[in-house]
């Protein structure tokens, strides 16, 4: 079974993600920033090293207009700097290199 962790699942894509997917087919790993903040990657590298996702699908984002205009770094902390680089999937199961997706 494919192990597939979904980074910002709270949001409008990750949710679309989590209850599509099918449950018999992958082993869904559905986390948010309460759970792994991505702008921080040294927690990245240890959530990966503890799952050992095969896939990893980054659906984070900071897009609330005003919040992006009131706080750019935080905007640009999420959604520039912390998309998951090939890096972490170098940890995923098996030792196999694993794939990133970014929203």
């Amino acid at each position: 079974m494919l192990k597939v962790w979904i980074s910002g699942a709270n949001g409008h894509l990750g949710q679309a993600l989590c209850t599509r997917l099918d449950r018999e087919k992958y082993q869904l790993i559905a986390t948010d920033v309460a759970e792994v903040d991505v702008t921080v990657p040294a927690e990245v590298r240890a959530f990966a090293d503890a799952n050992r996702p095969d896939v990893i699908i980054n659906c984070t984002g900071f897009n609330d207009e005003d919040g992006c205009e009131t706080d750019p770094d935080r905007a640009y902390r999420v959604n520039a700097l912390a998309p998951p680089q090939p890096g972490p999937c170098r940890r995923c199961a098996g030792g196999q290199d694993g794939a990133v997706l970014h929203r």
